[in-house]
């Protein structure tokens, strides 16, 4: 787990898409419908520097949690998602000293992306984290958030990225099929299961490749034609199936 100490998440509101995504995605967290039960929990973190909360509430109850949140626990990571956007409530957000706002209908990556930043922050001082998996000269580091090539370079991931490399890296002979890997995304999205498996899951790759390609990393995954895909851990191109 990255963080030691499970996420707080503060979400009176139907968010249940959002939280299954973060537990699908690798995090625990302690979910609270009520600010009561989220204080009480807050005063139970033993290492506040390496513990979260997360504001998911309408705008006054996430600006009061946070003033409360800041006061009792200074090192604490705050993340508060904006309700309606305005920049009154962004304002109240930062003047309650919350870490980072995310903007109305943010997606789950970007949200991710913000924990992995108070993640990373917090271990600066220590040693990175060994791989969690490892193919050939390939791995998945910070659990499963990065990929890290044979030369070192680093190339971070989304929620669906992190899907697909996992159930390659994870399948026999590193091969899935089409339905696998969707099935692998939609578990990590808490979505429903889709049709267009073949176009969607090409169209994550190809992302992922040209998003490897900016960092001069060659994504070593080929396709299997009318299969799927399979990661060659020795290979440096995928120019053949």
């Amino acid at each position: 787990m990255l963080f030691e100490s499970p996420l707080l998440v503060f979400a009176p509101g139907p968010e249940r898409v959002r939280i299954d995504a973060l537990r699908a995605g690798g995090f625990r967290l302690n979910h609270h419908v009520d600010q009561d039960s989220l204080y009480a929990d807050a005063r139970k973190a033993p290492d506040a520097g390496g513990a979260v909360a997360i504001l998911m509430g309408a705008s006054a109850q996430n600006r009061n949690a946070a003033v409360w949140l800041r006061a009792a626990l200074p090192d604490l990571g705050l993340i508060a998602l904006l309700q309606t956007g305005t920049e009154e409530e962004h304002m109240a957000l930062i003047q309650a000293g919350v870490d980072w706002i995310c903007p109305v209908g943010a997606s789950n990556d970007l949200l991710v992306a913000m924990l992995l930043s108070l993640w990373k922050r917090r271990m600066s001082s220590q040693p990175a984290a060994d791989a969690a998996c490892r193919r050939g000269d390939w791995s998945l580091v910070e659990n499963g958030w990065t990929l890290k090539g044979p030369e070192g370079r680093r190339v971070g991931l989304t929620v669906s990225e992190r899907a697909v490399l996992t159930a390659l890296f994870e399948a026999p002979e590193l091969s899935a099929s089409h339905e696998e890997l969707l099935a692998a995304v939609n578990h990590a999205l808490g979505a429903d299961p889709e049709t267009d498996r073949k176009t969607r899951v090409g169209v994550m790759i190809s992302r992922l490749r040209k998003k490897c390609q900016r960092h001069d990393v060659v994504l070593p995954i080929r396709s299997i034609q009318n299969q799927g895909y399979v990661f060659v851990p020795e290979a440096f191109s995928d120019d053949s199936a």
